[in-house]
């Protein structure tokens, strides 16, 4: 199946797209705006601020460090619906070379509660559309929604193309951090860390089925109930029709 993503005209935002008509494994599909990925907001204009405030927005799970956001703030902090989680994620010196689906998978060991923290906050929002966003929107923004796709039976194919779409969307911007390293920094490293090949993101999911039994697994282990996992699937899913 061929993913078509439906990229979002966000000024100053590079990589924000709606993740509405996804098809799930019982042949329905996600609801348009029901939940939107994001890089940072701290560019957006004024117009568009005010455009994703009235547009019925329920919950802004913003997972850049507290340093990133004193740095950049978003324009919608102090809202009721919008929740900063700080995901700090220093990577251990043993795991400094390891393949970008090594340090996924290491990160979902890691920071399940940061994780569990997003998506529990997305399962309790009220009514309305859901935005995950971090400072590019393609690590932590990438696990946790693939987690939310993987939990609502989205196929993983489609997953890891969604992912990878990341990287075409960056590729400037990427090309402009290259551009500005310090002597010494290794640029092979950095391309590998600025990279989402599909695969990367496939492995994930095999590591995600294999330790936990899926999302579902996953987030029962660490805390959420069925009432949570409920939630998200009747939110981020249209309903069944008969016949």
């Amino acid at each position: 199946m061929i993913y078509e993503p439906r990229h979002l005209d966000w000024p100053n935002c590079l990589n924000a797209r709606d993740l509405g008509g996804m098809p799930t494994a019982d042949g329905r599909r996600i609801r348009p705006g029901a939940l939107v990925r994001s890089d940072r907001h701290s560019r957006l204009t004024p117009d568009s601020v005010a455009a994703i405030r009235s547009n019925g927005v329920a919950a802004i799970v913003d997972l850049r460090t507290v340093a990133e956001c004193a740095m950049e703030p978003s324009p919608f902090a102090g809202a009721a619906f919008y929740t900063n989680i700080d995901w700090h994620d220093s990577i251990p010196d043993k795991d400094r070379d390891g393949t970008l689906a090594e340090l996924y998978q290491a990160r979902l060991d890691r920071h399940s509660h940061k994780i569990t923290h997003a998506i529990r906050t997305l399962a309790e929002a009220p009514e309305g559309g859901l935005i995950v966003h971090c400072a590019v929107g393609k690590d932590r923004t990438g696990i946790v929604v693939a987690l939310l796709l993987d939990l609502v039976g989205v196929d993983r194919g489609l997953i890891a193309a969604d992912y990878a779409v990341s990287h075409g969307r960056l590729r400037a911007s990427f090309a402009e951090e290259l551009a500005r390293l310090a002597p010494g920094v290794r640029r092979d490293r950095v391309e590998v860390l600025q990279s989402s090949p599909p695969e990367t993101m496939l492995a994930t999911l095999d590591h995600l089925h294999e330790r936990y039994g899926g999302a579902a697994g996953y987030l029962r282990r660490h805390g959420l109930t069925e009432a949570h996992l409920d939630a998200l699937v009747t939110r981020l899913v249209e309903p069944a029709t008969d016949g």
